[in-house]
């Protein structure tokens, strides 16, 4: 079946970690998703109902944060649940859940594709390009952003797709209503998933480019002045809002426990310096040059494991901001990309330029999908186009979520479905190969390729002209290797060049096929060569390492001693000396084994160890200010004054030891007590205890107070006595304190946020009637007739006979059609000659 085609790849691709025989690795899948996803599953396992039985705090980051509230832990996310429902490893449990998602994409990506009417095989197209582009694909590497792209098809098509409560078609008011609301329990699902999931900026993403696709809707009825009014923009802003009602039901405990945590975070109170923390904002943009990459194969190179990649070296003469730092190594496409938009230009080109941008405007799914995708490339480059500036300038808060690169997606997504589209001309033929080919068509696909050719040629040039590998190296892979980026470079120059002249003699061949047949027997090939080339290229695309390598560099780092609470003092993010003056092959093993062994990151969970300072998604605006401050004061203080610093430091907040690393040697060293600090009268780790107090007595925790703690105390010894409510303070910005009074006492901590039980009460409502509207609908609907289901599809019917019958008349008199007089006329009159304006201009 064509629909199998992208899960098989994406099998075939990550086998080897399914299997057992190496683990995911690089950046956050390995130091903070493999240890925190176990040790979420580990602590929802503690009580009764899971996840939905109390709130749980987790007391192994910092000095205490809320679970659920660190939004990227998925808590509530039922695709994790059941993932690490199996007794499965750490490091198996994530490569499955990173597996499920990337084939939920490539489904999703089908799905959506068939619902703009392509066949089977020309569906499969998307099912492949999608999951196995660059830019989706290396995502294993960040999961919280995977599982938004794997639902981000089901909540854009689930919406856009036509409904017939957009039409002029006369049906009753109750089956216009049933129609329109037909794709909004599975758009409020799959938003809902985004959000449980752990990314709630894409559902947001999501939501604005709807907005602006109703806004262009609007304008296109405006100016076009089609005959049957549209009103499909209006519609599709009622759906939207409905959509984002019920997904915040369905999600409510995520929600609240996000808010809540978030309200107090660094970076919704702007903590620190305010250009520093804009900068951060633009982190990750996507530079123009990197465009080219979405048609040729890693074109750039990549840093690892040994370090090769030479597109900042030649463009940017200031390395190492955070708005250059690099999302994905690749966002390649698949060289069939040139291919399926020649076809796509060939089809318009054939009936004029003119026209071609007439038809553009009526059709809904071309305009849309177009405006997805071209302003969510202008969102994605950040700081190197004002579009992302302004939309932090612009709406409250957005500054807070980070990072332009979660816009690509968006461009994949249209970009996949187009591909789709020009695989289903191709496979139709009827349109391209009635008559001869117009001779400027043929001229711009010969200058097209020639063109690439030449960009090929130029880039060469600058290849050849970088620097030697002096002065440009990376903390962790090393110096720049001049002749590796230039094998690297041909290697990739010949991939494209092989694939682009295989895949265009296919088309050629199928593009003239005598008979419908013949051209349905040669889409399987095509398809067959478009997942071959990207397999090959991507196959070492997602970072891994073999799990007995690993485990025996582990086997020579020191036993650690127990302990309370750590301090990790890792520079550089970790990075040893030695790294960045070196290469290895190996370096990937040799990295990811000393972050694991000197806790990095969350690896501080696998051993159930808590760290003071460990990498969290949302840190406390307190946890921050007390960073700001530990650095100020000893900004100026000789290495001896500043361990004596923080010793004292650590034995007031009685962190009994720390992870140093010097001269490249990890070493655990206890804290030397303080003589300058009186240890506070009483500390307790525990949520329990009982206390026989002479006199009223301040009682301190090393826990953070987010304001959902709460404290009572029972009196030992009397029988009929009531707890009594004790306040729960903030103690400085790390813990917390009661006041206790005189007596004997067991005093009893709690964390109940406010906002627990409520939530979870909606939530599991709201997913009860989902499912029951949709079995009613599915089975009782169809035998009661609530629902007339045949005149809601001869109404349908209708209107497709009515909207082709339109199509036809409106390309009929494109030439000699009159349109409304006023302003609209000067405005559209000059929107249709711009493409032919600009077609006479060139030389």
């Amino acid at each position: 079946m064509p629909i199998l085609v992208g899960p098989v790849c994406v099998v075939a691709l990550l086998a080897s970690v399914l299997l057992g025989t190496d683990r995911l690795a690089f950046r956050d899948v390995s130091y903070f998703y493999t240890p925190l996803y176990d040790y979420v599953a580990k602590r929802c396992a503690e009580h009764p109902f899971n996840a939905f039985g109390a709130a749980i705090w987790n007391p192994l980051d910092l000095t205490g944060m809320s679970l659920a509230g660190e939004t990227t832990t998925a808590v509530f996310y039922p695709v994790r649940m059941l993932v690490y429902a199996a007794d499965w490893t750490a490091e198996t449990s994530i490569s499955v859940y990173v597996a499920v998602h990337l084939i939920l994409a490539s489904l999703s990506a089908n799905w959506l594709a068939r619902t703009y009417r392509c066949r089977p095989w020309s569906a499969a197209i998307a099912g492949i390009v999608y999951p196995l582009s660059g830019t989706v694909l290396f995502l294993a590497t960040n999961p919280p952003f995977l599982v938004s792209a794997a639902w981000l098809p089901f909540l854009m098509g689930a919406l856009l797709r036509p409904s017939v409560a957009a039409t002029t078609v006369k049906v009753h008011l109750t089956a216009r209503l049933a129609n329109a609301c037909h794709g909004v329990p599975l758009a409020s699902v799959a938003m809902a998933m985004m959000i449980l999931g752990g990314d709630p900026s894409t559902a947001f993403h999501a939501v604005l480019m709807l907005g602006l696709v109703s806004l262009s809707r609007l304008l296109v009825q405006w100016l076009v002045s089609l005959r049957a009014k549209n009103k499909r923009g209006g519609w599709l802003i009622g759906r939207t809002i409905t959509t984002c009602a019920i997904a915040a039901a369905l999600s409510a405990p995520q929600l609240a426990a996000s808010i809540d945590w978030s309200r107090q975070s660094d970076r919704v109170s702007m903590t620190g310096n305010r250009a520093v923390q804009r900068s951060n904002a633009f982190a990750f943009s996507f530079p123009a040059w990197r465009i080219a990459e979405f048609g040729i194969p890693n074109l750039y190179g990549t840093p690892w494991p040994v370090h090769h990649r030479w597109d900042r070296i030649a463009f940017e003469r200031e390395g190492g901001r955070p708005d250059n730092a690099l999302w994905t190594p690749t966002v390649y496409m698949g060289a069939s990309a040139w291919l399926f938009a020649s076809v796509l230009i060939a089809r318009f080109g054939k009936i004029g330029f003119k026209r071609a941008w007439l038809r553009w405007l009526r059709s809904s799914m071309a305009m849309e999908w177009t405006v997805i995708g071209s302003v969510s490339l202008l969102a994605s480059m950040g700081s190197y186009t004002p579009l992302y500036g302004w939309m932090m300038d612009w709406i409250p808060g957005y500054d807070a979520l980070r990072y332009p690169s979660k816009w690509l997606p968006f461009v994949t997504l249209s970009l996949a479905l187009g591909l789709a589209r020009g695989a289903l001309v191709m496979e139709l033929g009827a349109s391209v190969t009635a008559g001869k080919p117009c001779p400027s068509v043929v001229r711009w696909a010969w200058r097209t390729f020639i063109g690439l050719l030449v960009v090929l040629v130029v880039l060469s040039a600058v290849v050849n002209r970088l620097p030697q590998a002096s002065g440009v190296a990376d903390y962790y892979w090393g110096p720049f290797q001049i002749d590796l980026a230039k094998s690297a470079y041909l290697a990739t120059s010949t991939h494209w060049f092989v694939v682009v002249v295989g895949l265009g003699s296919l088309g050629w061949g199928l593009r003239h096929a005598k008979s419908a047949g013949a051209r349905r027997r040669w889409v399987p090939v095509l398809v067959i060569v478009v997942a071959a080339d990207l397999v090959f290229a991507h196959h070492d695309l997602v970072p891994r390492i073999n799990r007995i390598a690993e485990h025996q560099r582990l086997q020579t780092s020191p036993d650690f001693p127990g302990g309370m609470s750590w301090m990790n003092t890792l520079p550089r993010g970790g990075a040893l000396p030695r790294w960045q003056a070196l290469s290895s092959v190996d370096r990937m093993v040799e990295v990811e084994a000393t972050l694991r062994s000197s806790w990095f990151g969350r690896w501080h969970l696998e051993n159930n160890q808590a760290k003071f300072n460990s990498l969290v998604s949302i840190r406390p605006a307190a946890v921050a200010e007390f960073w700001v401050t530990a650095r100020q004061v000893t900004a100026n203080q000789s290495p001896q004054q500043r361990q004596r610093q923080w010793d004292r430091w650590m034995s007031q907040w009685n962190i009994v030891g720390s992870i140093v690393r010097q001269d490249g040697e990890i070493r655990w060293e206890p804290v030397r007590p303080s003589s300058f600090v009186e240890p506070p009268a009483m500390i307790v780790p525990e949520d329990s205890i009982e206390v026989h107090l002479q006199r009223p007595e301040t009682i301190r925790r090393v826990v953070y107070q987010d304001g959902n703690w709460t404290a009572t105390a029972l009196a030992i010894g009397t029988s009929d006595a009531s707890p009594i409510e004790l306040n729960v303070r903030p103690e400085g910005s790390l813990a917390q304190s009661i006041l206790v009074p005189a007596g004997d006492w067991r005093i009893q901590w709690r964390y109940s946020p406010w906002w627990f039980f409520p939530t979870i009460s909606l939530a599991l409502v709201t997913w009860f009637s989902i499912a029951a509207s949709v079995y009613w609908k599915r089975f009782i609907g169809a035998r009661t007739g609530s629902v007339d289901r045949g005149a809601l599809r001869d109404s349908l019917d209708a209107h497709e006979e009515n909207h082709n019958r339109e199509q036809k008349s409106d390309r009929r008199a494109d030439d000699q059609r009159t349109t409304p007089n006023g302003l609209r006329v000067a405005i559209f009159k000059a929107a249709a000659a711009l493409p032919a304006f600009v077609l006479e201009i060139q030389p």
